[in-house]
């Protein structure tokens, strides 16, 4: 059972969700200032690093802490799918095209958006969320995930596709986990 907006704000705080649409929007004000200018990767990334670091800021300030705390984190990872939730959605509105059903599949999808040809986008996304889902506790998961996205990508090297499959995996857990609380 995956969630799309369905009762998952009940367990989000109002500063994550704040925080998440404030990005999402400084984002696509980004976007249509740089257009084609920014590298894939930093276009691909940007929605979910910016929200990731503006909830640790956040929380460092509201807590006057120096250290980052585990707590922190956990709620900065699930800020930063948020965000980039919002910013798919957003997106995908704007152009027309269909919202897929899981919000775990349109985080990954917009994670790739940039990388991967639009055609296989849909089918990539999809495939990298069974495994995800399947394979939790495998060893080899995160070898797994950076070998579909280099054979969906043309010039995406192995050490920036791995990257890539650490952050989708975690963004999804801390996503479906969140779900359960």
């Amino acid at each position: 059972m995956d969630i799309l907006f369905n009762g998952f704000f009940d367990s989000c705080s109002l500063p994550t969700v704040i925080i998440a649409i404030t990005v999402s929007i400084a984002v696509l004000i980004f976007n249509l200032l740089t257009k084609d200018k920014a590298p894939k990767l930093v276009k691909a990334f940007t929605p979910f690093v910016l929200a990731f670091v503006s909830y640790v800021i956040y929380d460092m300030i509201t807590i006057k802490a120096v250290l980052i705390r585990e707590d922190a984190l956990y709620y900065a990872f699930i800020c930063a799918s948020i965000s980039t939730i919002f910013y798919a959605g957003i997106i995908k509105i704007k152009r027309g095209e269909k919202l897929p059903v899981s919000a775990s599949v349109l985080l990954i999808e917009s994670l790739l958006t940039d990388l991967i040809e639009k055609d296989n986008l849909q089918q990539t996304a999809s495939e990298i969320h069974e495994i995800i889902v399947n394979g939790k506790n495998q060893p080899n998961l995160t070898e797994k995930i950076s070998a579909i996205i280099i054979k969906a990508t043309n010039g995406l090297d192995e050490k920036q596709a791995e990257f890539a499959s650490v952050i989708i995996i975690q963004a999804v857990e801390s996503l479906n986990s969140q779900k359960t609380k």
